[in-house]
């Protein structure tokens, strides 16, 4: 009889210790969870003025003044070799932006330097001036429409748009090529990559689904990936999305959660974005 209590006491304890291993490690997976949480603040006119993606990263501050433009922007990084500091302040000048001051200290591998801004009789901007890179030059069309760019490495850029203003082509001298195409309320259906830097030669296409409150847009490269689907939340914060595989299995590569504060005027205070679920790799067809 002994015997017998003695096994079920160590089956017993067997039992308690996977159950607690279990709880054990979903505590510290939501303690990662809170960790990990993505804060963005506003202020009472819908100003971003702090955020920070989790533990570990920077902490980023934006200042404006009265009307709303930005005065300043800092970035913090501090880990045990010390503290890390990128920032900008702006000036200007009859409302419009003339100058950006950009600094760094600590171990930030980069140079200190400042952005002219020039502007035409009509209040769009023709010119930048890179204290480091050189200038860059702005073209505009009769509808005040940007159509060529030249950057300081004397690359053109020209930019053509369809009746609504939607920019349907762009294309540079050193031969990128980028299409778009559009739906009639402006939302992007099409895009096409030539000769790009970053995407090669390479199509995304964009399917929207108003009426459904599990998908709100669906986008993916027509040749190589399966497709990818966004759900999204009544601000526009996009709270899910998957894989959609051959077979028709939704595989979920991120779901987050999203809680609100809001100021009395109805605008939104702060903003925090807790990850659930995270798969990294991405899925071929």
């Amino acid at each position: 009889m002994k015997k017998v209590i003695k096994v079920i006491l160590y089956i017993l304890a067997f039992i308690l210790i996977i159950t607690s291993y279990f709880y054990i490690g979903k505590l510290i997976n939501l303690i990662h969870i809170v960790q990990d949480a993505h804060v963005t603040n506003y202020d009472i006119n819908g100003n971003e003025i702090y955020s920070c993606d989790g533990i570990n990263t920077n902490k980023n501050y934006w200042k404006y003044n009265e009307k709303n433009q930005i005065l300043e922007y800092k970035s913090v990084m501090e880990s045990a070799v010390g503290k890390e500091i990128y920032l900008v302040s702006y000036e200007y000048e009859n409302n419009k932006l003339i100058k950006s001051i950009h600094k760094s200290t600590g171990k930030i591998d980069k140079e200190d330097y400042n952005i002219l801004y020039v502007y035409d009789e009509n209040g769009l901007k023709i010119k930048e001036i890179h204290s480091k890179n050189g200038q860059t030059l702005y073209e505009y069309d009769e509808n005040s429409r940007l159509v060529k760019k030249t950057s300081p490495d004397k690359i053109i850029t020209n930019y053509s748009y369809d009746e609504n203003g939607n920019c349907i082509h762009e294309e540079s001298s050193d031969g990128s090529i980028k299409k778009m195409e559009y739906a009639d309320d402006g939302r992007i259906l099409k895009r096409t990559h030539i000769n790009d830097k970053s995407y090669g030669n390479r199509t995304f296409i964009w399917e929207y689904f108003d009426d459904d409150p599990e998908i709100s847009k669906k986008w993916y490269d027509e040749d190589d990936y399966a497709p990818t689907w966004m759900v999204y939340d009544k601000n526009g914060e996009y709270i899910e999305t998957g894989i959609k595989l051959d077979d028709g299995d939704l595989v979920t590569k991120y779901k987050k959660v999203v809680k609100y504060k809001y100021w009395k005027n109805g605008q939104i205070k702060s903003k925090k974005v807790y990850t659930l679920e995270r798969k990294e790799e991405f899925i071929k067809k």
